[in-house]
């Protein structure tokens, strides 16, 4: 894995979080509302 700069990373260079993007999906399924709040660059795009 390296770092990236410009668009989102895809393919070797994404570190999936599975476990982390199933848990947001599953809180917007029961009407929760979510805030990502980071600095830039440090992987808020899924």
């Amino acid at each position: 894995m390296k770092n990236c700069v410009g668009q989102a990373v895809r393919g070797n260079d994404f570190f999936n979080r599975e476990n982390e993007i199933s848990d947001i999906w599953n809180k917007l399924n029961n009407g929760s509302h979510i805030l990502l709040a980071a600095p830039r660059r440090v992987g808020k795009t899924l």
